[in-house]
């Protein structure tokens, strides 16, 4: 994810909050919903580009299509444009 938003700190450091310090946990509860659809967006599209992904990376890219892509419809701050 930080190689997802390395243009975009101000995004990490929301997602790496009180969570990730203590659960290492992200989390997107307090992202507006333009960064809410800048982080969803640029990491689909780094997700999209990975060539020869590594397990670790592999095992990334499960959560993320298995677990979170069907949350984010739920989210009332979601714009799939």
């Amino acid at each position: 994810m930080d190689d997802a938003l390395k243009d975009h700190p101000e995004i990490i450091e929301s997602i790496k909050s009180e969570e990730w310090i203590y659960s290492g946990t992200y989390s997107f509860i307090d992202l507006q919903a333009s960064d809410f659809n800048l982080a969803i967006k640029k990491i689909r599209s780094f997700i999209e580009n990975i060539n020869a992904p590594t397990e670790y990376q592999l095992y990334g890219i499960a959560l993320w299509s298995d677990v979170l892509e069907p949350l984010f419809p739920k989210d009332f701050r979601y714009n799939e444009n």
